[in-house]
């Protein structure tokens, strides 16, 4: 999947609960190209294939990828270089930056409360998916690290 962006959507779609008709009629795909995929996540054992094209999806729930496996990495190495190349000037869009200094315990704390947010808002996505509500693709970035401003280590703190 981290070697073909196409299956790796293509995936996606049917894990999102695309049909392969549905995808052939949405998308710039062959269904010879369609057929050839099923074919292809079938043996890696990601779907059941089934006659007529249908598809049994063999992991339900989120779709999570490895961040030290191949799609992770790959997924990783696009949000670092595009996603935040991004101008977040829509209604929609949100970018929010502090810079701060905080305890390690309060900083873990944090780390819990941000991950309970992400599970619920992808609980939140598969709902409405499963009931047909209008949806939009975003991207979801949570993030923090130790860091500071490069002009900050200027002057060194004393050892």
């Amino acid at each position: 999947l981290a070697e073909n962006a196409r299956l790796l959507h293509y995936y996606m779609m049917l894990h999102d609960g695309k049909t392969p008709q549905k995808i052939e009629k949405e998308y710039l795909i062959a269904a010879v190209e369609s057929k050839k995929y099923l074919f292809q996540l079938d043996r890696l054992n990601l779907i059941e294939l089934h006659p007529r094209d249908k598809v049994k999806i063999k992991r339900q729930g989120f779709l999570r990828f490895r961040r030290d496996g191949p799609v992770g990495k790959a997924l990783f190495e696009q949000t670092k270089t595009n996603y935040l190349n991004y101008e977040f000037s829509r209604p929609e869009d949100y970018l929010r930056f502090s810079f701060l200094r905080i305890s390690p315990g309060t900083l873990t704390k944090y780390k819990t409360k941000l991950e309970k947010l992400m599970l619920e808002m992808q609980e939140e996505s598969r709902f409405e998916g499963e009931h047909n509500v209008e949806l939009i693709d975003v991207g979801v970035l949570l993030s923090f690290r130790p860091w500071q401003y490069s002009y900050m280590g200027a002057i060194k703190k004393k050892e």
